[in-house]
């Protein structure tokens, strides 16, 4: 069973609907990404290079997949061109080869709109009372629209 999502832009929000895709008449758009999925030929988008998305990028690099790491800490897109991880459990010489493998990191968000599939992973604390603060979700996902096709 494959899942896929539909996002459905309006003003006020940003929904995402799971649907089965066998059970879904796919655009054609759609469809091709879908291809490119399951032949992991797919290009990936990975926001948010931390203790979650960066071990998560270099699991779909190794997997055969071309990702495209998203963050807007300069410091650690500089680190990770350069080969080097920040993560103390990663060693350097992953991040070496998911670069040989076609591993990438930017700043530059307008690389998404190259992308066929994007992960968000970014943080969740919880508040005083004890419920996640979704406003990191909300601000990337506003830094993230204009890139969206």
């Amino acid at each position: 069973m494959q899942l896929l999502c539909i996002w459905q832009r309006n003003p006020d929000a940003i929904i995402v609907i799971m649907l089965t895709s066998s059970q879904v008449a796919l655009p054609k758009i759609a469809q091709e990404r879908m291809n490119r999925l399951e032949a992991r030929t797919a290009k990936i988008g990975v926001i948010g290079l931390g203790y979650v998305g960066l071990p998560l990028s270099l699991l779909l690099s190794e997997a055969g997949f071309k990702v495209t790491g998203f963050d807007i800490d300069t410091k650690k897109v500089t680190d990770l061109e350069a080969g080097q991880s920040y993560i103390f459990r990663i060693p350097a010489e992953e991040i070496q080869s998911a670069r040989r493998l076609g591993f990438k990191a930017t700043v530059d968000f307008a690389g998404l709109s190259d992308q066929d599939a994007i992960i968000l992973c970014v943080p969740t604390p919880l508040t005083e009372h004890r419920e996640p603060d979704l406003s990191f979700v909300e601000k990337t996902a506003e830094a993230a629209a204009p890139w969206l096709r």
